[in-house]
């Protein structure tokens, strides 16, 4: 059975693979959600929080990648500067890269551990159920 649509649920992303930015849209749609804001380089990290900084969105939940363009320290400092200006955030570290220092909850980019997919990370940071199609189940 698909979920109602969640509308008030902001999530963003920072991931400089535009690959990994429309696949975790699709798992947020599969949810009953979608992403609030993403960002793609540094430049546009910076825009992103500005938004932030501004209130014009205030999310609950950030997906950073590690190395948003200089190093795998980019996360790292991203992460620190939401959770300055938004204390409660869920920061999900999704990388290749160790994420643990400055991550709540770890995703690894790779297959070689199911229980650290995004779908994991987001289905325990948002309370949502991860469903394989929204098409709804003419038998419910």
């Amino acid at each position: 059975m698909a979920q109602k649509k969640n509308d008030t649920l902001q999530i963003i992303q920072f991931d400089p693979d535009d690959f990994y930015i429309t696949m975790v849209n699709l798992v947020l749609y599969n949810m009953g959600t979608e992403l609030a804001g993403s960002a793609f380089d540094l430049e546009t990290s910076k825009t992103l929080v500005d938004k932030i900084t501004r209130k014009e969105i205030k999310p609950e939940i950030a997906i950073i990648e590690a190395h948003m363009g200089k190093s795998e320290y980019d996360g790292d400092k991203i992460a620190a500067k939401l959770k300055e200006l938004v204390p409660e955030i869920k920061i999900i570290g999704f990388s290749t890269y160790e994420t643990e220092k400055w991550s709540d909850i770890q995703a690894m980019k790779t297959l070689k551990d199911t229980d650290k997919s995004i779908i994991k990370a987001l289905e325990g940071a948002t309370g949502l159920t991860f469903e394989n199609s929204n098409v709804k189940d003419p038998s419910d």
